[in-house]
């Protein structure tokens, strides 16, 4: 496990130092959300969340820009220990905060496979999501995995903070434009607060389109986690 999270790390810091920031094709956002999980019952939880985008360069230019918002719903249905699935809605709104980019629904379908222990969670999941934007409709697969380890010595408790890290890999399609390929690295730290609170912040880094024309994005994130 400590193995895994040394590799993830290092293959997204060796990322960065290979693509660096300053190329043409860069765009740095600033990516803050708000959680809020409540388990109905044992086997059925419903997850609420808004999150946020904020440019902080773009077009070889610093500057501080809202992006846009996105509401979203997620219902998940625990199978057994391990296997989970879950069905989601997303609302994202782009036009309030020009450009041309069109406000999106989307509707998503989810497998998640978790090993949970006392010290260190194991996860993949998979996605698919299609995406209703205007008069554009797209269908998008991901796949991601992702691990987190307890820093302390100690099981978990409120006062252990944890190192996450993970690789998603998605492809989008659609009738009007070629398959695009993305992959995403991203690390970051967590710290719980109280039983039912947590603060994560992180890093991560995408290159988009990587197989046409690729461009490459940085985020800096960071979220407050509800578990009612």
């Amino acid at each position: 496990m400590v193995n895994m999270m040394r590799i993830i790390i290092i293959i997204f810091f060796y990322f960065i130092s290979v693509t660096g920031i300053s190329q043409e094709k860069f765009t740095g956002s600033y990516e803050p959300f708000i959680e809020v999980g409540y388990a109905v019952s044992k086997l059925y939880s419903q997850e609420f969340s808004v999150e946020g985008r904020f440019h902080w360069y773009d077009a070889e230019v610093y500057k501080f820009q809202a992006k846009q918002v996105d509401l979203a719903h997620f219902s998940s249905f625990k199978l057994n220990t391990n296997n989970e699935l879950a069905l989601g809605l997303k609302y994202r709104f782009e036009e309030n905060f020009g450009g041309d980019d069109k406000n999106e629904i989307r509707l998503v379908e989810e497998y998640k496979y978790e090993i949970d222990t006392e010290r260190n969670k194991l996860e993949h999941r998979i996605r698919a999501e299609q995406r209703f934007s205007g008069s554009l409709t797209s269908h998008r697969f991901r796949y991601k995995f992702e691990a987190s380890q307890l820093l302390g010595t100690e099981k978990r408790n409120t006062d252990n903070i944890y190192l996450i890290g993970n690789l998603e890999t998605l492809v989008t399609i659609s009738k009007i434009y070629k398959p695009s390929y993305e992959q995403r690295f991203t690390t970051g730290i967590g710290v719980p607060f109280t039983a039912f609170t947590e603060f994560e912040f992180g890093l991560q880094y995408r290159i988009d389109d990587f197989t046409q024309e690729v461009t490459h994005e940085l985020f800096f994130i960071s979220g407050l986690k509800l578990d009612l």
